[in-house]
């Protein structure tokens, strides 16, 4: 896993400089989108921060983070970030929110577990496809959405891998 991955790793101190009381609008379109998703209204499971370079997005999503984090509801997040290794590369993505989904949610602790071990018999380097499907969605289907809350995960910068 990538340990500087994580919003509030000193790797992405420079990106979590957020203004109070700024960007009000974008907070709370996207606190109605989580609102939506917790009480199973929301269709769509995919929210997409586009703009242009030095627009803040970076800082938004480090302090979205942060406040889903306080809510109980972060279940993982990345920050690539250029010219840091393990985080301006796709390689440590997948395996890091497995991680994190796991010591963030005690229902995934096993499920990640499992898929993890029976991913490594097939060898430590697969594609892409095969870490996301094996570490991220089988273990989360594990999950009743019924019984579960929704879980949020942040990718952020993904440009800059």
């Amino acid at each position: 896993r990538a340990d500087g991955a994580l919003y509030r790793s000193a790797a992405n101190a420079m990106k979590a400089r957020f203004l109070e009381g700024t960007r009000e609008q974008i907070f709370g379109w996207l606190e109605e989108w989580v609102a939506g998703h917790a009480a199973r209204t929301r269709t769509h499971s995919i929210c997409v921060l586009v703009g242009e370079a030095g627009t803040g997005k970076s800082t938004i999503a480090s302090e979205f983070s942060k406040r889903l984090e306080e809510q109980g509801r972060l279940g993982a997040s990345f920050f690539f970030t250029r010219g840091t290794q393990d985080l301006n590369s796709p390689a440590k993505v997948f395996s890091t929110i497995a991680s994190q989904l796991a010591r963030s949610q005690p229902s995934l602790r096993v499920p990640v577990v499992d898929a993890a071990r029976e991913h490594l018999k097939r060898g430590a380097l697969q594609q892409l496809e095969q870490e996301f499907e094996d570490l991220v969605r089988r273990p989360l289907s594990t999950l009743s959405s019924i019984d579960h809350a929704p879980i949020f995960v942040i990718v952020d910068a993904l440009d800059e891998c």
